[in-house]
Formats: C-alpha cells, structure tokens, sequence
C-alpha cells in the first residue's frame, strides 16, 4: 500500500512538472498503463478516457489545442493512502474561439509505485462548451 505523504508528493511534483511544461518528468511520473479520464460532453476535445502514454500525449495535446492557460492553481491537497484529491482554480482562453474560461476544478489522482495510475478530471463543462461555441 503507498503512503499518503508518497502519494501527495508525486502529485505535487507533477504539478510542478505541468506548470513547467516539463513533458519529460509528467512522463517518469505516470505508469506505463495509467488511464486518465475527463468527463463532459464529447464536444470538448479532451473528454473521455485515454489509457497508456501515447494517448495521454493526445490527451494533452488536445488540452494545449484547446486552452491557453493564464491561471492554474491547485489550492487544496487532500491525502489518504494512494489517492490525493486536489481543489483548484484555472483560467484560461479558448483558442479556437479567444472566449475565457475560468471554473474551479476536481482532479482525483491514485498513485501506485510512486507513479500515477489514474486522474480523474472534473471541471465546469457548461461553462467550458458555452465558451467553445463560436
């Protein structure tokens, strides 16, 4: 069983990775086989479920397509064993319509080994496909 403290660190480290862009070390960070999971409406180009690391690259390539993001703040960070729930804040433009963004969000994460094996992500989507409406 992971420790929580473990756990909250490799989520924190990841952040800090994400905020850098540090694709490499996101990368050392998530298992082999881990499986990310975005709920919404299909419209958003980066709902669903994406499993293994080449589709968590289009994941990510699909959240950079669609977002620039100004603000993205994880303010809460909550441990027990090998799950770390993190509270947060994002703003953002859309791209393909340069309407903003902004909603608090979820991300539910477990950590196996010292790497991520899950993330669950949620966010307000309304508000989100209001905005990737021309």
């Amino acid at each position: 069983m992971t420790d929580a403290s473990d756990s909250l660190s490799v989520v924190k480290r990841f952040y800090e990775a994400f905020a850098r862009r540090d694709d490499a070390t996101l990368l050392t960070l998530i298992a082999d086989n881990a499986e990310w999971m975005a709920y919404g409406p299909p419209e958003i180009p980066f709902t669903g479920t994406w499993k293994g690391r080449a589709e968590l690259e289009e994941y990510y390539d699909a959240v950079r397509s669609t977002l620039d993001v100004h603000v993205y703040e994880p303010r809460e960070f909550i441990a027990e064993s090998e799950t770390v729930v993190v509270l947060g804040w994002v703003e953002a433009t859309v791209k393909p319509t340069g309407k903003p963004f902004k909603s608090h969000f979820s991300h539910i994460y477990t950590v196996r080994d010292g790497r991520i094996t899950s993330y669950r992500n949620f966010l307000d989507t309304a508000t989100l496909l209001d905005a990737l409406r021309s």
